[in-house]
């Protein structure tokens, strides 16, 4: 993940470097927070474990405690004290509480405790991110979803989302009759399957086959209507049931993003069951263009 220049120049382990970030922590805060798309109390909370587990590490202690706002680190003590922190603080100010704890101002830290904390703070506000965009794409699936084709190969098409994830089409979950047009650079409409994480990476499978995919670009575009698949045959015709009449529009948008796909819409209750007769068609090309008989109008 990339940060402002101006935040890892001063965060680097420098004593004059850490006390300029100190010095206007709120606003380097508020920039990452903008930056990286991730609320400020949840900045603070990577930074401030950030310097914890440094501090832990260097000064061998088992707990500690960060103060931002007093930009204070309360050392446990009382598992003893270890040599590093003996030697660090030796005729220093810093005395040992009642409870046990020593206070040490975020400005003495030692360069390796400042660099440690660099490292740590960029791999939290990595992973701080990484579930941001994570949670956001989880609310997306069953959706449709506008991608730019990144790349083809013969078993998956990459996409571009135009956020922090890679759309990942399989081959399965494409339209025989339209892999033509799954060229680099083209931007299309796509239906989310899922979503997964490996490391701080998420993946979001994409589809242009699925039954699913009609019904979810109608509710995309005239998303006060409640709709529902029927049947698909890929490429060809699609069936749905809504609760209200679609505009012509609504329609002729739909086809347009599918190819021309023959779009059959009925408008009726939606939880109404629906039974198919099942019967064998000639696979001919004027297929997807025969009227379709609802099953109650079947004698």
């Amino acid at each position: 993940m990339q940060f402002s220049i101006q935040f890892w120049t001063a965060l680097l382990p420098s004593y004059a470097g850490w006390c300029n970030v100190l010095k206007n922590i709120e606003n380097f805060l508020c920039e990452l927070g903008n930056e990286s798309g991730v609320d400020l109390d949840t900045v603070k909370r990577c930074l401030e474990k950030a310097i914890e587990q440094a501090v832990c590490e260097y000064f061998g202690v088992q707990d500690c405690d960060v103060d931002l706002n007093q930009q204070t680190v309360g050392l446990d003590l009382y598992g003893g004290v270890s040599g590093s922190l003996y030697r660090h603080f030796k005729g220093g100010s810093q005395k040992i509480q009642a409870n046990g704890v020593m206070e040490i101002e975020l400005s003495l830290l030692p360069p390796p405790v400042i660099s440690k904390c660099e490292e740590l703070f960029r791999a939290f506000m990595d992973g701080a991110k990484t579930d941001m965009v994570e949670r956001r794409w989880r609310q997306r699936v069953h959706n449709a979803v506008e991608g730019v084709i990144i790349e083809k190969d013969h078993d998956c098409v990459k996409v571009n989302l135009g956020d922090e994830a890679l759309g990942l089409m399989t081959r399965a979950e494409w339209t025989p009759r339209e892999v033509g047009v799954y060229r680099q650079g083209r931007l299309l409409q796509f239906y989310v399957l899922k979503v997964s994480r490996i490391g701080n990476e998420v993946l979001v499978y994409l589809s242009r086959g699925s039954i699913n995919f009609p019904a979810a670009l109608v509710r995309k575009l005239a998303p006060w209507v409640k709709v529902k698949a029927v049947k698909r045959i890929r490429g060809k015709k699609t069936w749905l049931r809504s609760d209200a009449s679609l505009t012509r529009s609504t329609v002729l948008g739909v086809q347009k993003e599918l190819g021309g796909e023959v779009i059959e819409v009925k408008a009726s209750l939606i939880n109404e069951p629906i039974h198919f007769h099942h019967q064998k068609h000639p696979p001919d090309k004027s297929y997807a263009a025969r009227p379709f008989f609802w099953p109650e109008e079947i004698s």
